[in-house]
């Protein structure tokens, strides 16, 4: 085999990431993902290594039983590296985000555990309550997969309408003065528009022109040109201020599915304290409180834990303590206290090392891990696991439908 060489395979299997797998006389060749599990491509070969190659997607020779074979979406057919699994059937999407799961723990961790069915929508489709357009040469729009050329965007199939109607209102001649924009907003329909400008010279003409644009709430770089520097959602009973900067899940119809399970998975006493770390605008936090003497929360991030204070007060919770430090050095601070149950919701990197070895250390009773990556979910797991932690249930979520990602909340106890 050699670089360049073109060959037929079946596609048996996905792999976390971008890709697929076939294979060839028992060598593995991982094929881009617009390829799916049972078809028949023809496959050049772009990288080879020792044990497995790369492969290009040439040509499908036979459609696998699980495409969807009608045009969804113009960007999508164009490369656009949003989606992944457009053209594949829901049901599908589920099953194999499961077995990515699986695979990840038994690859990475190590370990073999109970995985529970993901939890998906009814309608997996315009759930994205969070748009970033990137722009060049006068384009705007989305990066192609593995790589920052920019694909035209249509009509997502992602986003929520209301960011879809702010992105609609958005002239094409404003583009030559913008690096990227960001659009947010609420089940009720109120946005915000963020714009980052390519040069530090206001344009008058610019800057006049785009107050035009029908949205809530304007930022242009840090200036706040109308409305605030945030929007606010409800989820279930509680308000949340969402900074433009800060963290909040992406799907709000399956975030409140999340609050649910872990809210009712464990039991808590009104005598017990929680630490939640990567706390973001407090999310976790505030359901939490009701079901315990006090929550001591901490991020890194200044804009998250500012709205938190606010998140907290709105709602009339006076039981939580947020604090601006990275998780090591918070839990750290918080070890008097005597608590129970510590909640981990870090971002793709997984935990901090260090911040593990803290919780075994003090012998935590009870972690809620909630993970939007496998392999590093994984990775964190079989440190826990080897320290004398137990998985109780491992629950995943189906976060981002159409895409290799899934959010998992696995509850572990000592």
């Amino acid at each position: 085999m050699e670089t360049d060489d073109i060959y037929e395979l079946k596609i048996t299997d996905t792999a976390y990431g971008d890709y697929s797998v076939g294979r060839l006389n028992n060598f593995v060749i991982f094929v881009d993902n617009y390829a799916m599990p049972e078809d028949v491509v023809k496959v050049k070969i772009t990288d080879l290594k020792k044990n497995y190659a790369f492969g290009e997607l040439i040509e499908i020779i036979q459609d696998s039983p699980y495409r969807i074979k009608n045009q969804l979406c113009p960007s999508f057919e164009n490369g656009c590296g949003g989606c992944q699994w457009l053209n594949a059937q829901y049901k599908m999407q589920l099953a194999w985000k499961k077995k990515n799961i699986c695979d990840s723990f038994k690859k990475i961790g190590k370990f073999e555990t109970g995985i529970n069915d993901v939890t998906g929508m009814e309608d997996p489709f315009f759930y994205r309550n969070k748009m970033t357009v990137h722009c060049s040469n006068n384009r705007a729009g989305f990066y192609k997969k593995r790589s920052y050329d920019i694909v035209d965007v249509g009509k997502c199939r992602q986003q929520m309408e209301f960011n879809q109607n702010v992105f609609d209102g958005i002239d094409k001649k404003y583009y030559q003065h913008i690096n990227n924009f960001q659009i947010k907003c609420s089940k009720e329909g109120k946005t915000l528009l963020k714009i980052n400008t390519a040069d530090s010279s206001k344009n008058e003409k610019f800057l006049s022109e785009i107050k035009k644009i029908n949205t809530d709430n304007l930022i242009i770089n840090k200036d706040v040109i109308s409305g605030n520097s945030y929007i606010e959602q409800k989820i279930k009973n509680f308000i949340f201020r969402i900074p433009a900067d800060g963290f909040f899940q992406v799907n709000y119809f399956i975030a409140e599915k999340l609050i649910d399970h872990i809210v009712n998975y464990i039991s808590l006493n009104k005598n017990e304290n929680v630490i939640d770390l990567y706390c973001g605008v407090g999310l976790f936090s505030l359901f939490i409180s009701q079901f315990c003497n006090k929550v001591l929360a901490a991020d890194n991030n200044k804009e998250a834990i500012e709205s938190a204070y606010v998140n907290a007060s709105q709602n009339k919770i006076d039981n939580v303590s947020f604090k601006k430090s990275d998780a090591a050095y918070a839990l750290k601070k918080f070890q008097n206290e005597k608590f129970n149950t510590v909640i981990l919701d870090p971002p793709r990197t997984g935990c901090d090392k260090e911040v593990l070895l803290e919780i075994v250390k003090l012998r935590v009773k009870r972690v809620i891990y909630v993970s939007c990556a496998p392999d590093t979910l994984a990775r964190d797991l079989s440190l826990l696991k080897l320290n004398g932690y137990n998985i109780i249930n491992c629950q995943p979520f189906d976060m981002f439908p159409h895409t290799y990602h899934v959010e998992t909340v696995v509850i572990l106890e000592f």
